[in-house]
């Protein structure tokens, strides 16, 4: 059985780009005309699907071509991909998660320390309850 491949293209721009916490990368997409309902589908189902995200553009001609099955045709599987391939520890992973949540709800950074201990005793707690 063959694995059924979307891919979605349409004309765009890099718009920004943001640096994360977790050295990912978040990239805005404008796109240069309207797209139809159909597409709009297309690209609301692919939301938090992981997949390859591929940006064509011809330096030395006017006229932008279309992405071809000949660009894309070398791509490793995904499940060779690691989803989080970086350096941290799962520990680490957590800790940086429990920042994000605690800046967020509007802790001061300089109080995380105090509150992640707390919390950490909370949810060892739930933990333990579980299995009494």
């Amino acid at each position: 059985m063959t694995d059924k491949r979307i891919l979605f293209q349409v004309p765009a721009t890099v718009g920004q780009i943001k640096t994360m916490a977790n050295k990912s990368i978040r990239i805005e997409i404008n796109t240069q005309e309207n797209i139809s309902s159909d597409e709009g589908k297309v690209l609301l189902d692919l939301r938090d699907k992981f997949g390859w995200f591929n940006f064509l553009h011809t330096v030395k001609s006017e006229e932008q071509k279309m992405i071809e099955g000949d660009d894309v045709k070398n791509l490793p599987p995904l499940n060779d991909v690691k989803e989080f391939d970086n350096e941290k520890t799962p520990s680490e992973m957590l800790r940086d998660r429990l920042f994000v949540y605690f800046t967020k709800k509007g802790g001061k950074p300089e109080d995380f320390k105090a509150w992640r201990i707390k919390e950490m005793n909370v949810i060892g707690k739930k933990y333990l309850a579980a299995i009494n």
